[in-house]
């Protein structure tokens, strides 16, 4: 518990003014605290063998059978027609340091992960092309957690109130999911917490420590009392960065200060399964910039000086609920939630002070049912049905201000801004056994845009107005088997996009509303595949796939507004590539997953100032990009105890950073080894020790690039050589 106590006592120096926390965040933190070492007492349980072999993070979880969620209608991971991948609670945090997301989602085709090692801006996550504009959070990819949606109906994601080492799984559907799940859907991701152990109490904790100052404590309790199962975490976190701050005498900028909660409660209710979810996030983060190519040379690892006397960085403070409860009612599936999310966000950028208040909510519900016939030859067919519709609301208070030295200055911007959505899908699937599926599903969704501008003078006209989209998107996808072990696929489908508030607002001239000439990107993508199976030792697959957009959205910058971003639409764009993905177990513990993706992004219409770029390159996009992962996990000859080691290794090919195509971010390999050893049981509890090392080799790279940034700032630096250890002990309490 000495953990915990680090976690509470940590201070967290604030990047600038604003974003003013209530006494709820202290009464917060030590409720959950209390939660956390609240528990029956240690004398009266029994150790449960079912949660001690075998449940840390440190040993590998095997991937098959699985069934999936993500098309809505649950089916075998090896059934499903269009292109998913699942990872396990191994997969995602075993060993890992539980910092990025992309230490998760990792040897996975068609995603790659840019890590800007900047908390204040998050990861890019790009899947076959889409996502590539994005300057903060996530873009043009759906994402949920438990259920609850961490896209907003304008279609931006933030994934800063993740919490990596409490997680139990995800799935992702590499491609257009938008007849499921609506605007941004150009690839989804479910993220799962883990499942309440099934003791009554097991309690963890974790202490982690590495270079750059990256620290952190956390405890997770879970478990299961009669019909009700429960998963309390809270964790801080804290990370200097390593970019430097030049003439300071190794003063860096770049630092992070987190401290999370999250909570679950399941429950048989009412003859279905009622679930709460909870989540608690209060982050204080410096952002170092990007680098031209010539501060780059002379010191990859320092910060933008102009970032750094602009106080860049954010303050967020964020809650979000969810509550679902399904069951059967008369032989149909029902599947009702709701959720709400409150944001408090005070953002210093370079050019201006963003203050943003945000609260966002919706309604679900779906209708799902199945049955089975024969066909003429008696072989067994399964059909799938659902329906359903959604409504979700955001609603933003937004002021902006001059950047006076990373404080306010005078008032630029006062708008409040509304989106609703709603949306209603149908989705069919038919399983013809082992001889493949069939699935289709079609969705409509209305988007309606509007803003109030309240800072109205003679010279600052009223701004205010309203912008409505609407959409219809279908698809269609199949498998068919072609011999033992061997399968085809196929599939169609369309999907929109809409700017986000935050790209609306953000106009070149400065006015309030809404940008009126940024339009949505809407597409259409194609993809056939095969697939090798054998058994359950080596899994592979071969796709290919064409996505061809309208208005892609661009990001840029300009002149008179240096590092404040822009969008504008560019006609016609075109991503088509190959996926390669294999997965092995071997016997003696060994385990391998590979993949390599082909991408070639390019404008088949833009006109840019009077240039023509089309067949130019679409800037952010990685065109190679290969990486595999190599582990072994076992037991040591003569010994209980078990030990595991991991070696990654990443490919990536240049990047081109600008519509121009005048530069390019250079390629790069890296290699990362985690090491891990677990004791077997003792009494009612054991513990893991682990490490790791990343960027062995010590290599300069540019780990995330700043699309068409102003004056030659494209390039964000990934660090050098770095360490962690980390120490978990685990107490699993049984029986009454």
């Amino acid at each position: 518990m000495d953990g915990l106590a680090a976690f509470v006592r940590g201070a967290s120096p604030g990047t600038g003014s604003g974003c003013r926390r209530s006494a709820f965040w202290s009464t917060a933190r030590w409720i959950t605290v209390l939660l956390l070492t609240a528990g029956p007492s240690p004398g009266s349980g029994q150790v449960s063998p079912v949660d001690t072999v075998g449940a840390d993070t440190i040993r590998p979880v095997s991937l098959a059978p699985l069934r999936v969620e993500i098309l809505r209608t649950p089916m075998g991971l090896h059934q499903a027609p269009l292109s998913v991948s699942v990872l396990g609670r191994g997969d995602l945090s075993g060993g890992k340091a539980g910092v990025f997301l992309e230490e998760a989602l990792q040897a996975l085709p068609g995603l790659q992960i840019q890590n800007r090692f900047n908390f204040s801006t998050g990861e890019r996550i790009l899947l076959r092309g889409v996502g590539s504009r994005t300057q903060f959070g996530v873009r043009g990819i759906r994402i949920l957690v438990d259920g609850v949606p961490a896209t907003l109906p304008d279609g931006q994601s933030t994934l800063d109130h993740l919490d990596l080492p409490s997680l139990g799984g995800v799935e992702i559907l590499r491609g257009p999911g938008a007849s499921l799940y609506g605007n941004g859907a150009g690839g989804v991701i479910r993220f799962r917490t883990r499942a309440p152990a099934s003791a009554r109490l097991r309690q963890e904790a974790l202490l982690l420590s590495g270079t750059h100052g990256l620290r952190r404590a956390s405890a997770l309790s879970s478990g299961t009392m009669g019909r009700t199962g429960y998963l309390i975490s809270a964790g801080r976190l804290q990370f200097d960065g390593f970019r430097t701050i030049q003439d300071s005498g190794g003063g860096t900028y770049g630092k992070l200060r987190r401290w999370n909660g999250n909570g679950q409660l399941n429950r048989r209710l009412g003859g279905g399964d009622f679930l709460l979810t909870l989540n608690l996030l209060d982050q204080e983060s410096e952002n170092p910039g990007s680098l031209s190519r010539a501060l780059l040379r002379e010191d990859p690892a320092q910060a933008n000086a102009f970032n750094i006397r602009q106080g860049a960085g954010e303050e967020v403070a964020q809650t979000s609920v969810g509550l679902s409860w399904t069951g059967d009612w008369r032989g149909v599936q029902v599947g009702l939630s709701t959720h709400g999310i409150h944001r408090d966000l005070w953002n210093p950028i370079p050019p201006a002070v963003i203050e943003l208040e945000r609260n966002a909510g919706g309604l679900s519900a779906e209708l799902r049912g199945a049955w089975r016939a024969s066909d003429a030859r008696g072989d067994a067919i399964r059909f799938a049905w659902g329906f359903g519709g959604e409504l979700e609301g955001q609603w933003d208070n937004r002021r902006n201000f001059e950047n006076d030295g990373g404080e306010a200055g005078p008032l630029t911007l006062d708008q409040d801004e509304r989106v609703v959505g709603s949306g209603g899908f149908a989705h069919a699937a038919i399983d013809f056994g082992e001889r493949g599926s069939l699935f289709t599903g079609l969705r409509y969704d209305r988007l309606s845009f509007r803003a109030r501008d309240h800072l109205i003078t003679v010279e600052n006209p009223d701004d205010s107005g309203s912008r409505t989209v609407e959409a219809f998107s279908p698809s269609l996808g199949f498998r068919v088997r072609l011999g033992e072990g061997w399968s085809l696929k196929g599939s169609a489908s369309t999907f929109f996009q809409t700017p986000t508030t935050s790209e609306l607002a953000n106009q070149p001239s400065g006015a309030g509303g809404f940008n009126r000439d940024l339009s949505p990107q809407r597409g259409r993508s194609i993809e056939g595949g095969i697939l090798l199976r054998i058994r359950e030792a080596v899994q592979g697959e071969v796709t290919l796939f064409a996505t061809r957009l309208q208005d892609e959205l661009v990001p840029f910058q300009i002149p008179d507004v240096p590092d404040r971003v822009y969008f504008r639409n560019a006609g016609k764009s075109r991503h088509t590539g190959v996926e390669v993905g294999v997965y092995a177990s071997l016997p003696g513990g060994f385990r391998a997953r590979g993949a390599y993706t082909f991408l070639r992004s390019r404008f088949e219409e833009f006109t840019l100032d009077g240039d023509d770029l089309t067949g130019n390159s679409i800037p952010g996009v990685a065109p190679h990009r290969v990486e595999g992962l190599g582990s072994w996990s076992g037991a040591f000859p003569g010994s209980e105890t078990e030990g595991f080691l991991e070696i990654r290794g990443l490919y990536q090919g240049a990047v081109t950073v600008d519509d121009g195509n005048t530069a390019t971010a250079g390629p790069y390999a890296l290699v990362d080894i985690r090491i891990g050893v677990e004791t077997p049981a003792f009494g009612r509890a054991h513990w893991s020790l682990f490490g790791g090392i990343t960027n062995v080799f010590d290599r300069p790279y540019s780990a995330s690039i700043s699309v068409n940034a102003f004056g030659g700032r494209f390039f964000e630096p990934g660090p050098g050589r770095a360490f962690y250890i980390g120490v978990k002990p685990i107490l699993v309490l049984d029986g009454g």
